[in-house]
């Protein structure tokens, strides 16, 4: 998805796969979305995008797609854990 702001800075947010959207909200062009996660250059890697129709969660507060199911993250120290995506 492709946002831009009110002032015209344009930004990719990188939702997640197919697979695990289809049956999630659906984003109209034009329309008003906030975004929460990180910036990485022109990149948004979304927690949560919201809109009119509702909210998405695409990844957990530490930053962990939701759509990749480990049986490890549940023993992991996510303190000690490197952010590989920046």
């Amino acid at each position: 998805m492709i946002i831009q702001t009110s002032s015209g800075e344009k930004f990719y947010v990188r939702l997640g796969p197919y697979r695990f959207l289809k049956e999630e909200l659906k984003f109209k062009a034009g329309e008003k979305v906030t975004v929460k996660g990180w910036l990485c250059g022109d990149m948004l890697l979304p927690e949560t995008v919201e809109s009119g129709e509702g909210r998405l969660r695409l990844r957990d507060e530490r930053g962990w797609p939701l759509w990749k199911k480990s049986p490890f993250r549940k023993n992991c120290d996510h303190s000690k854990r490197f952010k590989i995506w920046w």
